[in-house]
């Protein structure tokens, strides 16, 4: 439940965006997916539960909610990294196809599993974040929104400059209070 509500708040986030963007000229969408699910992180990581399950419930979400085809998604279960990028590689033909000047793309890429400070760990391969950042900068697509569901994936942001903030607080309707980070 907690996954399917993630994925409609990234749909209305995105429709947002699209709505405005939409508003504003005559070009028509076409969304892509991208979406990894991987459970093993390699032998030094404990096997995860839900990583899997949860990268097929936001491929159903953005296939039944969020623009995006069945066709237009690529679903990996337990990729390796010589999968992942073969895979990648489709994706970018796909969108390079889209050669039409009234339709614009946009890539949903999505990753849940495990994670250090350098990159997304496929069993025992990994795949940097500096690599993925380029891989999907690659991709050709207009527009790119990438969530990352793992441990230490917030490094990434380091990347482009962004830092940590202090704590943060939010007062319930009970009044009680309950610390964010």
């Amino acid at each position: 439940m907690k996954i399917k509500i993630m994925g409609l708040i990234i749909f209305v986030l995105w429709t947002g965006n699209v709505i405005a963007a939409s508003a504003s000229g005559d070009r028509r969408i076409r969304r892509l997916a991208f979406v990894v699910g991987r459970n093993d992180g390699g032998p030094a990581r404990v096997r995860l539960k839900y990583a899997n399950s949860d990268a097929k419930t936001i491929a159903d979400v953005l296939n039944e909610y969020g623009g995006v085809s069945s066709e237009d998604t690529f679903l990996l279960i337990e990729p390796d990294k010589s999968v992942f990028l073969k895979t990648l590689g489709m994706l970018r033909k796909r969108i390079s196809g889209i050669t039409n000047k009234h339709v614009r793309s946009e890539l949903f890429f999505y990753y849940s599993g495990h994670a250090d400070n350098e990159g997304l760990l496929l069993g025992g391969d990994k795949i940097p974040y500096s690599s993925l950042k380029n891989l999907v900068k690659k991709s050709f697509s207009d527009v790119s929104v990438l969530i990352l569901d793992s441990c230490a994936s917030g490094t990434i942001t380091r990347i482009k400059g962004g830092k940590n903030i202090p704590r943060f607080y939010l007062i319930s309707h009970q009044g009680s209070m309950a610390t964010q980070s």
